[in-house]
């Protein structure tokens, strides 16, 4: 398998990364300072993180002209989706409200990602 979308896959892994090391964070030291709620929205985050990363390893070995929307959409929508969540629950946690910025930040976020996946259908399903 040859690797067709370099920057797809460094996004991938470098999600899959940040993945990992979140999940092992809220697994061993932050589900000591977290409460129940704000450690399960805490895990949606890395979990998404986690399935957008994986994602796109996988979308990286697809022709670059097919994925190129698409995954830049889900890229964007990660960074808002999983981004928002953290500090959400790091806001929370402290006692601090929310801006709205940041609360809008996360349905926003899903429907990038939404849009990529969806993208991605349309170019595959229009393909000759």
């Amino acid at each position: 398998m040859e690797i067709k979308s370099k920057g797809s896959a460094i996004w991938g892994i470098v999600l899959m990364i940040l993945a990992i090391t979140g999940g092992a964070m809220g697994a061993h030291a932050l589900e000591k300072v977290l409460t129940e709620q704000l450690l399960e929205s805490y895990q949606t985050g890395v979990d998404y993180m986690l399935y957008m990363g994986l994602s796109l390893l996988l979308l990286s070995l697809w022709p670059k002209e097919l994925v190129k929307v698409g995954t830049v959409l889900i890229k964007a929508g990660v960074v808002l989706f999983s981004g928002s969540i953290f500090g959400l629950v790091f806001l929370k946690n402290g006692g601090g409200d929310a801006p709205i910025p940041l609360v809008i930040a996360t349905p926003v976020g899903g429907t990038l990602m939404i849009a990529g996946w969806i993208m991605l259908l349309l170019k595959v399903a229009l393909r000759k």
